[in-house]
Parts: structure tokens; sequence; C-alpha cells
């Protein structure tokens, strides 16, 4: 809405004709006060997500695979407050936009630099904003579905992260991920289709029992019930000179803004690729959208214009109602 949120292209024109909308039912002061109020408060917002994982899992094309504009600065010293003391780590950044900051941690397997990364990752998950609530609003764990070994370090890692955040957030703020599901093991019929874009039914099967191994393997290690999924972030291969697409890369996104307050969703999704608004999971990640700016709206409709606040609520949610049911039509 206005110059704040921006993707979405099929409905942008329909957006942009909301505040339109709003004003000829509460007039243009008022809509102007809200208009403000929630451009004021998405700016406002920060959303931070930790990305675990070993060398070559992925994280940087998957992260690639999910923004659309991604600036990956060089290593650095990041200084953080932790409990009211600097905490200073070495970790790599990834500044997607003024409101999101991408955080990306080894993890652990790597031996005598164990203890060091678990330290990294506790400092990290303990440090807070300037508002005193939690940096990090997700932690990304990736597992390398490509490689057939012991997974005895990530499940160390899983267990280090859930031991840190509090029992009541572990649920929303930890997802695991298989990136490279395209890229199968030693069976020959654990086919990836191409041009289809697409497992093949076997290695779909083949992909569903590691995944149900991995989330027993987690609930053992750390009593976490969890939902894994496994995904494609895309790669290109210099010997063929081509590009493969992105596989899942929908459903990986709609389970990041899932556990995420709207006001965070509203600004994920304004830096958020294409690609995640296609494929199965596109019109749910459409209408996660649409109902985080809904949210926002209504909340700030409380708080600035209370006395007509419920006449808010309803032309909101007619409108947004209207605009969803478009976006379903429309796949």
């Amino acid at each position: 809405m206005g110059n704040e949120i921006k993707n979405l292209p099929s409905t942008e024109n329909v957006i942009k004709g909301f505040w339109t909308s709003l004003e000829s039912k509460i007039g243009e002061e008022n809509a102007s006060k809200i208009k403000e109020g929630f451009e004021t408060r998405i700016k406002q917002t920060r959303l931070n997500i930790l990305i675990v994982g070993g060398t070559g899992v992925g994280k940087s094309t998957t992260i690639k695979a999910l923004f659309k504009h991604c600036n990956p600065e060089k290593e650095m010293d990041i200084s953080i407050k932790s409990g009211g003391s600097p905490v200073t780590m070495e970790v790599k950044e990834y500044k997607i936009s003024d409101n999101i900051t991408i955080y990306d941690s080894p993890g652990l397997g790597d031996g005598q630099k164990d203890e060091e990364h678990k330290r990294k990752i506790q400092n990290i998950l303990t440090a807070e904003d300037d508002n005193g609530d939690a940096l990090i609003d997700l932690v990304l764990v990736l597992i390398d579905a490509s490689v057939e070994r012991d997974l005895g370090s990530v499940y160390e890692t899983i267990k280090v992260v859930s031991q840190v955040l509090k029992t009541e957030d572990r649920q929303e703020r930890i997802l695991i991920a298989l990136n490279k599901c395209d890229k199968p093991g030693s069976h020959p019929d654990a086919r990836f289709d191409r041009e289809k874009v697409k497992p093949t039914d076997f290695l779909k099967v083949e992909l569903d029992k590691k995944v149900a191994q991995i989330q027993y393997r987690i609930l053992e290690t750390t009593e976490l019930k969890t939902e894994p999924i496994y995904y494609s972030a895309g790669y290109y291969d210099e010997d063929q000179n081509k590009h493969y697409p992105s596989y899942n890369i929908d459903k990986l996104f709609y389970y990041i803004q899932k556990g995420l307050p709207p006001r965070k969703v509203a600004v994920l999704n304004q830096s958020a690729a294409e690609g995640v608004y296609k494929g199965e999971y596109g019109s749910k990640n459409e209408s996660s959208f649409l109902g985080s700016i809904a949210e926002v709206i209504k909340d700030v409709a409380i708080e600035v214009v209370p006395m007509i606040a419920s006449k808010v609520a309803s032309s909101v949610v007619g409108f947004i109602g209207n605009l969803a049911g478009k976006i379903f039509l429309k796949h």
C-alpha cells in the first residue's frame, strides 16, 4: 500500500485502490491517519532470520531464491546487545532490505570449532533488539538432502538451538528444511524430473521417508515436534551453461511466514521473490500477505481512530476478502 508494499504485481492496482475505497467510507482525514500509521508501522518493523547449516548446504542460493533484492556483504564483526552487554561474533550478514536481515551461522560438525560455533549460536539467540525483544525471529536449520551420511551434527545443532529458546517459542521459531532434493542419492530410480520440475514418484517416497526419519530423530533428541520440508533452491550448472529453477520454494516461504506476527509477514513479503507466489503454496502466500496487511491496518485503526475502528475493520475484511477470492480464482 503506497510505496511500502511493492509485491504482487497482479493485484497491485487493486491494493492501491484500497485507500480510495476507505476514504469514501470514513473520510479523507481518517483514511490519511490510518495510512500514515500503517506505513510508519511497516517502516519501523524489523525481521531477523538466523540460517544455520554446514558449508555447501545451499544457504546463499536459498536466500537468493526467497528474496528479490539480496545484497550479501562480506564476513564482518557484528556487535549485538545481549543481556545488557555487547557480544561480538563473526557471522555473515545479508541485508535484504532496511527491514530484513539474514544472519548466516555455520552448523556443528567441525570438530575443534564446534564449541566456538555453539557459543555464536547461543549468543545470537539470546541477543535482544532495542525494544528488549528477541533479536532473532526465526531459526532456519538447513540440511543437505543429497548427502547420505550420519546427521548427528545436525541433531546436535538443533539441540543447541532448542535449549536456548523458550519452550513456548520453539515450535514457532525453529524450521527444519532439506535443500537439494533435486540431487538425489545413489539409487537409480530416485530421479528428479527436470522437465516438470518435480521429483519422480519414487524420489518423493524416498524424500518423505527421509523427512519422517529426521522428524523422529529430532523428537527423540530434543523432544521438539517439527515439520521438516524438502525443497531445491535451484542452481546454475557451469558445465552445461544452464540454470535449473527452484522447487518447493513457495512451501518453504509459507512455513517461514507461518509463525510470524502480521507486521513481519507484511515486511517479509515486501522483498519476496516472484517464485514464492507460484506453485502449490503460491496462493496461500498471497493470501497470508493480504491477511497480514488487513491485521496491521485494523491494529493501527484502533490506535489512531478508535471511534470508527470497527467500521474500518469491516471495510478491510470485505476488501481483502474480495481480493483474496480473486487470487484463488486466478490460481
